[in-house]
């Protein structure tokens, strides 16, 4: 023990070159599983340690989450699902494939100008000028209107502005992306109503697949849709399961209303049986994703026999259920 420090000294210096590496330019290169067992093994011959006395390097990632959030945790980036998708991505890039917007978002691909919508007035201006406020807007409960950047985020987004296919929105937690969604869906919502007005007979939206499948007892036509009615649906995806669920939980809810707009009901009796305890407004939207609650999903919404979908539009042409 008396010759330790001398050691030490000299460990630490092996050790060191072994761990710190350098690539062109002399800058430093990330530390990698490779070399962290290098030089783990290099310590262990050098000290002289028989293999049965040690342990093999491991290690642990510390995730830091704010400790009032509703939500769990993230998941940890080298245990995420998406590492498939950054890979793809990868290649992509050095294959030189890249799509524009894979190239919008990587950076690759950046804009000739920019405009800062806080130091900039004319530009807010005419994000919130009266002709591009979308036909509808979501009835909060308190019919409390959106603030000025998210009521300008929602009518860009919706301005179908040329050579735009990915429109992103940036804001910490809790100031009011979800509440711009509500907007977003509105508009869609509108837009749609719009479409379906075009057709004088209902029965002109739908023609004949030729597919006829054979359902119990009984051989039921299948009809396409027109493309007009088409391409209003919304998506929402996220690498947070719960805010994904939270999202679409939240949408159809009564409380997400105000409560004068009591006009405003959507196939009520078919949504209150899916959203279960929670009273719903309408049926507009609901949490899907894995197996489970796509099952759960088709089983309330379409199979129930008192409230499902079927046994509703079968009343409504003449079958008593």
């Amino acid at each position: 023990m008396g010759r330790w420090p001398d050691a030490e000294t000299r460990l630490n210096e092996g050790l060191d070159r072994r761990i710190r590496c350098f690539g062109e330019g002399g800058k430093s290169v990330p530390l990698d599983g490779r070399s962290i067992r290098a030089a783990f093994d290099w310590l262990i011959s050098e000290v002289g340690l028989h293999p049965s006395l040690v342990e093999p390097p491991s290690f642990a990632v510390r995730v830091y989450h704010y400790w009032q959030s509703q939500d769990p945790p993230e998941a940890p980036l080298l245990g995420s699902f998406f590492l498939e998708d950054l890979a793809a991505a990868r290649r992509r890039v050095v294959e030189g494939s890249t799509p524009g917007n894979l190239r919008r978002y990587l950076g690759m691909g950046r804009p000739k100008t920019r405009k800062n919508v806080l130091a900039d007035d004319a530009v807010i201006a005419a994000a919130v000028a009266p002709a591009r406020f979308p036909a509808g807007r979501w009835p909060a409960a308190g019919r409390h209107p959106l603030v000025l950047l998210q009521q300008g985020a929602v009518n860009l987004a919706m301005s179908d502005l040329e050579g735009v296919d990915l429109f992103p929105v940036n804001g910490p937690p809790g100031t009011g992306k979800t509440t711009l969604l509500r907007d977003m869906v509105a508009a869609l919502v509108v837009r749609r109503a719009e479409a379906m007005c075009a057709f004088d007979d209902p029965g002109k939206a739908f023609s004949e697949s030729g597919y006829r499948p054979r359902i119990r007892n009984a051989t039921v036509p299948v009809h396409r849709v027109d493309p007009r009615l088409r391409g209003f649906e919304m998506l929402v995806a996220s690498s947070n399961n719960k805010a994904v669920e939270n999202v679409s939980r939240e949408l159809p809810s009564l409380k997400a209303i105000a409560s004068d707009a009591t006009g405003l009901r959507y196939f009520k009796t078919v949504a209150d049986g899916i959203s279960g305890d929670v009273e719903a407004w309408g049926l507009v939207a609901a949490v899907l994703g894995n197996a489970s609650n796509r099952f759960a999903f088709r089983e309330a919404m379409w199979a129930d026999p008192d409230k499902g979908l079927r046994a509703y539009l079968a009343e409504a042409v003449g079958n008593p259920q």
